[in-house]
C-alpha cells in the first residue's frame, strides 16, 4: 500500500464510507457477517482513507456523528486506545494491501 507523502491531495471522486462504531450501538442491520462484508468491499480498490475517531474531545463539534465527550481520565483512555489496537488488528486480517 503507498501512502501519497506530498502534503494534502484532493479527493476528486466518491468512494464508499464504512463506519464501525465501537461499541455497536445497535442491532445488526445485514444478514451476512462483518467479515464477508469487508472482504466484499475490498475488490477492486486501490486506495484507501482511514479515519480514527479518539472521543476525547475538548470542545464538542456540532457537526460530529461520533460519540464524543470531554476527557474522563486515564483509565477510560487507555482503555478506548487498547479496544481500538484490538478492532485495527482484528479488522487488518480482512484487508489484501
Amino acid at each position: 500500500m503507498n501512502i501519497k507523502n506530498n502534503g494534502l491531495f484532493k479527493f476528486d471522486y466518491q468512494i464508499p464510507v464504512y463506519n464501525f462504531f465501537f461499541p455497536s450501538q445497535g442491532k445488526c442491520l445485514i444478514d451476512k457477517p462483518l467479515s464477508d462484508v469487508i472482504v466484499n468491499s475490498n475488490n477492486d480498490i486501490n486506495s484507501r482513507a482511514l479515519y480514527f475517531h479518539i472521543p476525547f474531545c475538548e470542545t464538542i463539534c456540532t457537526f460530529c456523528p461520533f460519540t464524543k465527550g470531554g476527557y474522563k481520565g486515564e483509565t477510560v483512555i487507555n482503555n478506548y486506545t487498547d479496544a481500538l489496537i484490538e478492532e485495527i488488528e482484528l479488522k487488518a486480517n480482512f484487508v489484501d494491501y
